[in-house]
This record gives structure tokens, sequence and C-alpha cells, in this order.
């Protein structure tokens, strides 16, 4: 396993025991127990598991998912932003995408602002380590390599426009889960999704282009089973709004 990836791998296992605690905590009171029993319910892997041995995706999971009734009152839009991010990065981790330094100083600058805020002081301190021990070594590294005249020149670049496919996926996910099941309960013809709302809900300030082009996209309808039936106002803003029928 590479540097970067134990990193990430050591840092996720440090989130999985600092939200493992703050969860267990917040299932404690009353008016939470219904609804995390609800998610465990439909997640029979965790059923029969302790919520401490539970794996770091179903806490992030769970926490996306019952964000507005659970943890809403105890945390702000910033770690719900937190939250959608770590999600994003386990999923790229889990399938053993490549991370790059700055990917894996992004995933542990993260967990160790999501630990903070949960008050996991003793897992965010050794996450910290971790990034700092992991900037030095690229500081040596950049040394030394400045030190030698360059073999080549590599240079690879994200077309404009382009939207990482962790967090467009995370888009769909959560427009799936949110808008499109309980329209489908409700019974109702027509559905309107807001992009708005989205960015809002998943705290995406800087990514509105982003939604538009996860909601408007062919392979968002095809998971959803959904047509596009009409954009209404402008083409990428938070007034953008889709209408779309059963396909």
């Amino acid at each position: 396993m590479s540097r970067g990836r134990a990193d990430v791998d050591r840092a996720l296992g440090l989130l999985r025991e600092g939200l493992g605690s703050f969860v267990e905590h917040e299932a404690r009171h009353p008016a939470n127990r219904d609804r995390i029993a609800d998610f465990m319910r439909s997640n029979p892997q965790l059923r029969e598991k302790p919520i401490r041995e539970w794996e770091v995706y179903g806490l992030l999971n769970l926490m996306q998912r019952e964000w507005g009734t659970v943890f809403a009152p105890t945390l702000g839009p910033t770690e719900r932003g937190f939250v959608n991010e770590l999600r994003g990065w386990r999923n790229k981790w889990a399938h053993q995408e490549p991370l790059s330094s700055a990917d894996v100083d992004r995933v542990l600058d993260t967990a160790v602002r999501l630990l903070r805020a949960v008050k996991a002081e003793t897992q965010a301190a050794e996450v910290t380590r971790l990034l700092e021990s992991g900037k030095a070594g690229q500081l040596a590294r950049r040394s030394d390599r400045d030190a030698k005249p360059p073999s080549y020149v590599s240079s690879r670049t994200t077309p404009p426009g382009s939207t990482p496919v962790y967090q467009a996926d995370e888009i769909r996910q959560y427009a799936i889960e949110h808008y499109v099941a309980p329209w489908r309960d409700s019974g109702k013809e027509a559905l309107a999704i807001r992009a708005g709302d989205i960015v809002r809900e998943m705290a995406l300030w800087q990514a509105t282009p982003n939604v538009c082009s996860a909601l408007e996209g062919r392979k968002f309808q095809t998971q959803a089973n959904l047509v596009l039936v009409r954009r209404e106002g402008p083409r990428r803003s938070t007034t953008t709004t889709y209408h779309y029928r059963q396909s």
C-alpha cells in the first residue's frame, strides 16, 4: 500500500472511531431513536452491529440521510458539506481510484475538521499528525527534486466545465433518495427539482453548475427512470428547475 493510501486508510479508521462515538451518543436521544432504527432496518449489514462497530461509510450515510432530523440541531451546513465530501472520497478510495498528494491532504484536512466538529479531539489530533507528516515528506521530496534537472514535464488537465465523477454520483444519489423516492411514494404525476435546493441541502455552494449538469444528464434520468420534460429558468443557476415524468 502506498504512503498516500496508507494515510487515507488510517484517517478513515480514525474517522470511524470518532463518528462512531458521536453517532452513538446522538442515538441515545429519544427523539432520534426511531429514525436511526429505521435506517438500521434498511441496512441489514448494520442491523446486528453496535454503532461503534459500523464502517465509516455506514456512519456517513446515516448522517447524510438523517441530517435534518437527527444531526442538524448539533452540526451546521459546513459540517454537512464535510460529510458529503468525505462520502465521495471514501468511494474513490474503496474503488482503488488514484489519489494525488493534494487529494490525500484534502481528505485528511476535511476529516480533521469533521472530527473536531463532533468533539473527537483525540482522533483529530492523530489525523493532524498524519497530515503534517505527509506535508513534511512532500516538502523534502520537492526540495530533492528541485535540486536535480527535470527529466520530463507532465501536464494533465481536467476539461473545463467537467464534473468530478464522485461529486456527480453523490448529487444523483442524493436527488434519487430525497426527491425521486418520496415523489414516487406520493403518487403525483410530475416531479420538479430546483437546483438551488440541492445546492443548499448538500452545502455545494460553489458547485451550482455541477448540480445542474447532474440533474439534466442522461445518466440521472436512466438511474431514476425519469424523462426530463423541460427546464425552467436559466441554464446554470440556483433558480433552475427541472421537470420530470416517469419514463
